[in-house]
């Protein structure tokens, strides 16, 4: 249960450094990132590993135990967006859903189909918020033939951050 909660502030932290893209030091040019100083570095005492990114700069901003293997839960879904947002340039528009969106794995399910029409925005909410599997295989179908070529791009996209250590097997 301790592991859950480590988590799942490691996570809050992880989001909103990603969509706020707070000005902190740019680990990787040594440079400050908009004036930041070590006052603006998050608490992580007590967190095994913690690797933040901002997309503003393009520039990994605090990388703590990075290099530990570690589960890695809702991670997974983070990197679906991530690849997925890239692809999705109108989210609010509405798509119909392709198929192979159905997971083998016990997740909450939303009795999504083939045919459904829903928005980008629906499915990143309900892959991030609610931790949807079939949402994230429908975001994936969205942008690549398969579930398994959009897999292809999240781990190039990996290797692109430096994730050395990740290999992606699936969306979800």
């Amino acid at each position: 249960m301790r592991a859950k909660k480590i988590l799942a502030a490691l996570m809050a932290v992880l989001i909103l450094s990603i969509t706020l893209c707070v000005p902190f030091f740019c680990v990787e040019t040594g440079e400050a990132d908009r004036a930041a100083n070590e006052s603006d570095m998050p608490d992580i005492s007590g967190v095994g590993s913690a690797w933040l990114y901002c997309l503003d700069t393009d520039c990994v901003i605090l990388k703590e135990g990075a290099d530990l293997k570690m589960f890695p839960a809702g991670t997974v879904k983070l990197m679906t967006a991530i690849v997925a947002r890239s692809f999705i340039k109108e989210p609010t528009k509405s798509v119909t859903l392709k198929s192979e969106i159905s997971v083998a794995t016990p997740s909450k399910t939303y009795n999504m189909k083939e045919g459904d029409t829903v928005t980008g925005d629906d499915l990143f909410k309900l892959m991030l918020m609610q931790n949807s599997n079939e949402a994230a295989n429908a975001l994936a179908r969205l942008c690549c033939e398969s579930v398994s070529d959009f897999v292809v791009l999240m781990n190039a996209k990996a290797k692109e951050l430096g994730m050395s250590g990740t290999l992606y097997a699936n969306a979800t």
